[in-house]
């Protein structure tokens, strides 16, 4: 061996052996950290390249592709309906809380329900509910949602469910009073379905937009001050001696899951 290659390979071990004796001494530790967190992610993908590739290798069977593919749809329909039940879940406990504060705050009696039916009459606005006589429901009852937000009135109680008549049915009739200063008072009354109006207002009455319309106890069953909605646009004909409001309930009927029923004014 020449004497040049001889001393190179000296070098080389020497470096070696003091590479070897710094690693054990702990003083190459921030360099050997350094370059592992360089190396780390390029290591991770040629993994993750291999998992893939040894995947598909299993996969090459058609049987066991179409066996994989209903798998994934399983899967991803499971995920759909645990989604749509969490939020349902989460609506529910809302309103119910907001129930539940509306009536720790008065002296009402009240039953809760759930809503198991809708009418789908053109010319009606009904639902269908799981508790009927046999918990002390009863025509004329007030029916409510949210913080005393009143949606219409029983109808119909059988024994174990009872129909509402909601404020938007032709033939729903709530005596009612507008928040202004004459205190108007007047008849709500539904629209096929469709709108809401208070009727027979004194002409002379001043209403304004916007004017919140409440209930006004002047009929049985229903106490003063459950919330109806708000003054859309006002109707005033010459010569007539009352005026009409349309009102906007505060509520969408069609979103409603869990009521109210108050069996007891105070």
């Amino acid at each position: 061996m020449r004497p040049s290659r001889i001393k190179k390979t000296g070098i080389v071990g020497t470096i070696i052996g003091l590479l070897i004796i710094f690693h054990y001494i702990g003083w190459l530790a921030p360099i050997e950290k350094a370059i592992i967190k360089i190396v780390s992610p390029t290591s991770e993908q040629i993994y993750s390249l291999g998992v893939s590739i040894e995947e598909r290798k299993n996969l090459n069977n058609p049987d066991e592709l179409y066996k994989a593919y209903k798998e994934l749809e399983k899967t991803y329909q499971e995920a759909q309906v645990d989604n749509v039940t969490q939020a349902l879940l989460q609506e529910e406990n809302e309103e119910l809380r907001q129930q539940l504060s509306f009536f720790a705050t008065s002296s009402y009696t009240h039953i809760g329900a759930e809503v198991i039916g809708r009418n789908i009459d053109p010319i009606a606005s009904t639902l269908t509910i799981n508790k009927g006589k046999e918990d002390h429901i009863e025509a004329g009852q007030p029916v409510i949602i949210g913080k005393g937000i009143l949606i219409g009135k029983i109808a119909r109680a059988n024994e174990k469910t009872a129909i509402i008549r909601l404020m938007n049915d032709s033939k729903s009739k709530i005596a009612g009073t507008i928040r202004n200063q004459d205190k108007s008072i007047g008849i709500v009354e539904g629209g096929y379905g469709i709108s809401v109006r208070m009727n027979f207002i004194p002409q002379n009455e001043k209403i304004d937009i916007d004017d919140i319309i409440v209930t006004s106890g002047l009929e049985e069953h229903v106490s003063r001050g459950l919330i109806i909605g708000t003054v859309e646009a006002i109707e005033k004909e010459a010569y007539q001696p009352f005026q009409r409001a349309i009102i906007t309930p505060t509520v969408r009927f069609n979103d409603i899951i869990t009521v109210s029923i108050i069996t007891g004014t105070p």
